[in-house]
């Protein structure tokens, strides 16, 4: 029984790891681009409209990861 439960588990950690780096990757990237978005639109935006782009994109994203926690 004790061999059985490794076995399913050692089949299920790889889906899980996998799933975990695609999301990691994922919101690198959409900080990233956030980052140069805002690199750009420091240049030509004053900072309190900066500031407010910058907390409703991160409002949004903390949204779709709860969404992501509810679904599962």
């Amino acid at each position: 029984r004790e061999q059985s439960a490794s076995g399913s588990r050692s089949t299920w950690s790889p889906s899980l790891t996998l799933y975990s780096n695609v999301l990691a990757t994922y919101y690198s990237t959409i900080i990233y681009i956030n980052f140069v978005n805002l690199s750009y639109k420091f240049l030509s935006v004053h900072p309190t409209i900066l500031l407010i782009e910058f907390s409703r994109a991160n409002s949004w994203t903390l949204l779709y990861y709860i969404s992501i926690l509810c679904q599962s």
